[in-house]
């Protein structure tokens, strides 16, 4: 059996168990796309949506066989215990377990476009999408080599 590894700029980004692909993706700079997970069974059981905002191109080495992963483990990321409310009208509060401190924040919008930029610190983060339109964002927050990536949907 083949395994199945989505590769991020040579770093392992996930690993997808049970699945069958007939063909290799790549997602190009500047570009969006959805990568799917199927059981055994051919049964679709997640889906992630990809936005690749570097200058390289995003590899996906995918096979016909299908294997089964046992656990991937990410010690660096940042945890959460809250993002709400969610959906949102504008205002949006992270409750992070930890605080953190000067960590970088940036907000995508669904086509990968940066709208927001910013560093933070503290247990408790703030943010105001009022200005923006209806729609969905992704809150990328990274700290001393740990990160957490978050999605938001405002109405």
């Amino acid at each position: 059996m083949k395994g199945v590894i989505l590769k991020y700029c040579g770093v392992l980004l996930f690993l997808v168990g049970f699945v069958y692909f007939g063909n290799a993706q790549s997602l190009p700079s500047g570009s969006a796309g959805i990568v799917y997970t199927y059981d055994a069974v051919g049964n679709r059981i997640d889906r992630k949506y990809i936005v690749n905002n570097t200058a390289k191109t995003v590899e996906s080495i995918l096979s016909k066989d299908s294997v089964q992963v046992k656990s991937v483990q990410n010690n660096n990321l940042i945890k959460v215990n809250a993002l709400y409310p969610n959906p949102t009208t504008g205002k949006i509060t992270v409750s992070l377990m930890k605080p953190v401190n000067n960590a970088s924040v940036e907000i995508f919008d669904a086509s990968g476009r940066l709208i927001f930029r910013s560093h933070q610190s503290g247990g408790t983060l703030r943010f105001n999408l009022g200005q923006y339109s209806d729609g969905i964002y992704f809150l990328h927050l990274r700290d001393k080599g740990n990160f957490v990536d978050l999605k938001i949907i405002k109405k």
